[in-house]
């Protein structure tokens, strides 16, 4: 081809032809143009289609790991209601059965907290490590931020609830030794029982009651609030595939 046209060339030259010569050169100038333009409108097209891929890839991902969020809060709202409802049997139970602090040795209720600790953020981490973030227009960016600020507030407050309440509940157990362990023989749980100072006990107790029961009530509320921010979030995911 490019033979065809330096022989056109060589022939317009030959012949005279300096006006024909000199449109043909402008006409080639042209076709050069129009060649690499379409060269660089297929590369933004292929670039294009890789960045859009690697997008649909990053948001199919990020929409899997919310919903599984959504089923781990759905488990965790269950397991809060039951034990708010065991702790609400339990004070009343309390107040109308127990008679002697002897008998609180006999009781037994939940020491856990069982608070939601871990989210799944591994792919919106991915996507900010990468510097891929820009793949998202302004106005998703700023939702992602947001929800991921929210999720990192909540996963701070689970863990200081955590840590606060298992201080009280040790400073409780070593009150007295009201469980049973395999360590500790009955005979000499029940003589430490009985020769003990009730009063320190009970204050712990019912500090752990009212704190367990404090703590579970605030996580009914964080749980609504962090289940809508993630169907938010995977609602404009969503429509953004």
């Amino acid at each position: 081809m490019i033979k065809f046209f330096r022989h056109i060339r060589k022939s317009l030259i030959q012949e005279n032809k300096m006006v024909k010569y000199f449109k043909y050169a402008f006409g080639e100038i042209i076709l050069v143009v129009i060649g690499i333009l379409i060269a660089l409108q297929i590369n933004n097209w292929n670039e294009q289609r890789i960045k859009n891929n690697l997008k649909y890839q990053y948001t199919v991902s990020m929409i899997s790991d919310l919903k599984l969020d959504i089923k781990k809060i759905e488990e965790y709202q269950n397991y809060n209601k039951n034990e708010i409802e065991a702790m609400d049997t339990l004070a009343t139970y309390i107040q109308q059965e127990v008679k002697d602090v002897m008998q609180l040795n006999d009781l037994s209720f939940s020491l856990n907290l069982g608070i939601l600790s871990r989210l799944n953020t591994s792919t919106y981490e991915a996507l900010i490590n990468s510097g891929n973030v820009d793949l998202y227009k302004q106005e998703i960016r700023n939702e992602l931020i947001r929800h991921h600020g929210y999720q990192s507030s909540y996963l701070k407050s689970a863990e200081l609830n955590n840590s606060v309440f298992y201080e009280t509940m040790n400073s409780y157990l070593q009150s007295a030794p009201v469980f049973e362990t395999p360590w500790i023989p009955n005979s000499i749980r029940n003589d430490v029982w009985k020769t003990m100072d009730k009063k320190p006990f009970l204050s712990s107790f019912n500090a752990l009651l009212l704190q367990r029961r404090f703590v579970l009530r605030r996580y009914d509320i964080n749980y609504k609030e962090l289940k809508k921010s993630t169907i938010n979030i995977i609602s404009i995911l969503e429509r953004n595939i």
